[in-house]
């Protein structure tokens, strides 16, 4: 799914669902920054490891023992230290790298059950949907559980740190509904061809869309959707394609998706966790057709690569002023987490720039679930 749904759909149902703006903000911030957090959201050094590189960058203040505890962070002077951030997302050539995959691209955007149990069985890696029984589904229950037991208790001590975890694990589970039928890894089972395309706002694309969007990289783009482009995560489109059963199979498999319906569906589970949260529970399916239409029209307004953005006014029309900070950055093109997170530079060591947060403890809860998500996953930080 894009920034529609990750941002600015948690940020909107879990206001209309009767959480705070702030609370809604972390939630919304935490969810986006799962995409928007690359190696070029810093500015750092890569050092090489044996299967890839990873980033560090210089901070300001002393990371928390968490960090310290699992080698993330050194001394690196009198005023700054040395920190390993967690990167979240990578760029298509990176996601061909194995050291990548397991990074970045299978814990957090093809998440599969029980990874580490077999991974060499292809047959098993394609993300599925996290119903309810699910470990995904149960982690997230889990923590709107105890979310509702510490307010009722009057404990509002690790309020932020479940704010951040809910968030980041919203965007996972938002993921597996987008990216069902495709795997974080290299490999045949995400070899497609597409048979068609019709988008809500731009109808019948024909020909035209299936070229703008047919794969043009060969195996390239092998990991994940690469050869069906973005289209697993637009909102307005309706999709067909072909596919591989097995590895010698000639493309037998044939799918029609309407997004439409799998993110109503996904969209429906966050709402209720947040209704939950909120407590309002009781009144949710009431809720939910009051502001089923307006969100599912809110998704459908920017359609990445099937628009140039000139619906963004569209999207910033249909919801109240306070759903968004800062109404110039509603675009694709303007919109960065690093402006809404507050990333400032406190000085340089031989040109490589001391970062400042003005939100420090949300990016350190950040980088703490994220990694957690990562062993929980693959088994290794």
């Amino acid at each position: 799914m894009n920034i529609n749904f990750h941002y600015y759909l948690i940020k909107a149902m879990a206001i209309e669902a009767g959480l705070s703006e702030d609370e809604a903000q972390v939630l919304a911030l935490t969810s986006q920054m799962v995409d928007d957090v690359t190696p070029d959201f810093f500015k750092g050094e890569q050092f090489p490891t044996q299967k890839g590189k990873m980033l560090k960058i210089y901070v300001e203040n002393q990371p928390p023992g968490y960090f310290q505890e699992n080698a993330m962070v050194g001394a690196a002077g009198d005023h700054y230290y040395e920190f390993l951030p967690s990167i979240t997302s990578f760029g298509l050539l990176d996601a061909r790298k194995e050291f990548y995959q397991l990074e970045s691209v299978t814990p957090f955007h093809f998440y599969v059950e029980n990874y580490t149990e077999n991974p060499a069985d292809r047959s098993t890696l394609r993300t599925k949907p996290a119903l309810r029984g699910s470990n995904l589904y149960n982690a997230i229950d889990a923590i709107v559980d105890s979310m509702v037991q510490d307010r009722e208790a009057g404990d509002d001590s690790k309020r932020l740190w479940d704010l951040v975890h809910l968030g980041m694990l919203l965007h996972v589970f938002a993921d597996t509904f987008a990216h069902d039928g495709f795997s974080g890894s290299l490999g045949w089972e995400n070899d497609a061809k597409i048979i068609n395309i019709f988008d809500a706002g731009l109808q019948e694309r024909g020909r035209e869309g299936i070229e703008h969007f047919s794969d043009r990289l060969g195996s390239l783009t092998a990991c994940g959707h690469g050869q069906l482009a973005h289209l697993p995560d637009v909102c307005s489109a309706t999709f067909w394609y072909r596919y591989r059963a097995q590895e010698n199979d000639n493309f037998s498999k044939e799918k029609c998706r309407c997004n439409r319906i799998v993110f109503e569906q996904c969209a429906k589970y966050i709402f209720e966790w947040l209704m939950k949260l909120a407590g309002a529970q009781d009144h949710t399916a009431g809720r939910w057709e009051q502001i089923r239409t307006p969100l599912l029209e809110t998704a459908c307004l920017v359609s990445s690569e099937m628009d140039d953005v000139k619906h963004a006014q569209e999207l910033s029309a249909l919801w109240a002023v306070n759903y968004f900070h800062d109404q110039n950055k509603i675009s694709w093109l303007e919109y960065s987490t690093q402006s809404l997170f507050g990333q400032e530079i406190a000085g340089n060591v031989n040109g490589v720039p001391v970062y400042r947060f003005e939100n420090e403890e949300i990016f350190y809860l950040f980088n703490q679930v994220t990694y957690e998500m990562r062993k929980h996953v693959t088994g290794k930080y």
